[in-house]
């Protein structure tokens, strides 16, 4: 007793010192634990505004743009839709370089009147064409029309083909055997469907080359292929031809996101 009352005062002290020190680290694990939460809601906010985030549009007196990016919502990781937003972002700086160019050139005119008939315009949309268990297929259309410029005027479709399974952008030549020869069977099969619509097209074009066949969307009926022909007389340069898995058993790559068509 006589210990206790001549230390109470003591013990008082490492008692608070303690309740203290317990108390720091349990405010200190909830206040980790409150900022992990907080900066998880706001990686997820950042991720599914940049998900959301698809659209461009600018007006100014030269030109203006009205673009869509076809992203892919809440599968694809940041870097995939990065990639495809990466694609857009430089042809909407080429596409101003080219209308400031084309409106300085005519300001100066005396036909030079209203601002808006000189504008130059680049427009995109994009549709979802295909969703299977294993992929989403993208097609987006582009149009680029610079005033008083028509060699850079232009019309662009692009196509997007994105594995579930692998949470990647697929090429034309993954869908593929490596080692086969299906450029020149896309070669011959497209230029058999070209004869039965009637259609002509320049041999160039549909040579077997991956540029040729560089646009393709896989979709219920068959492989989608556009065909561009510079030297085509209609205002859209791309032919669309579609093809029957049938026909392309033997040179589909068999663990490729096709190999549901070809079971």
């Amino acid at each position: 007793m006589l210990f206790l009352k001549t230390h109470s005062h003591k013990i008082i002290s490492y008692a608070i010192i303690a309740g203290i020190t317990v108390f720091i680290i349990i405010a200190s694990f909830w206040y980790k634990e409150q900022h992990k939460e907080e900066d998880a809601l706001k990686q997820g906010i950042a991720y599914r505004n940049q998900q959301e985030n698809r659209e461009f549009k600018e007006k100014t007196e030269a030109y203006y743009i009205d673009v869509t990016y076809p992203l892919i919502r809440s599968e694809a990781t940041l870097a995939t839709n990065q990639r495809i937003r990466d694609i857009y972002l430089a042809r909407i700086a080429e596409f101003k370089k080219l209308a400031e160019k084309s409106f300085v050139a005519v300001e100066g005119t005396d036909s030079h009147n209203e601002t808006s008939l000189y504008y130059s315009v680049y427009n995109v949309s994009f549709a979802q064409i295909a969703k299977t268990n294993r992929f989403i297929a993208l097609v987006a259309l582009g149009d680029m029309s610079i005033f008083n410029d028509s060699s850079h005027s232009r019309n662009d479709i692009d196509t997007f083909i994105f594995d579930r399974l692998t949470k990647k952008l697929v090429t034309p030549e993954e869908m593929f055997i490596a080692s086969s020869s299906y450029l020149t069977l896309l070669s011959t099969l497209v230029q058999a469907e070209f004869e039965k619509k009637g259609l002509v097209v320049s041999k160039e074009v549909i040579a077997p080359s991956v540029e040729n066949f560089s646009k393709i969307v896989p979709t219920k009926n068959g492989l989608m292929i556009y065909i561009r022909d510079p030297k085509s007389s209609s205002s859209l340069l791309y032919q669309q031809v579609v093809l029957p898995y049938s026909k392309l058993r033997s040179v589909i790559n068999k663990e490729g996101i096709l190999s549901d068509y070809i079971g």
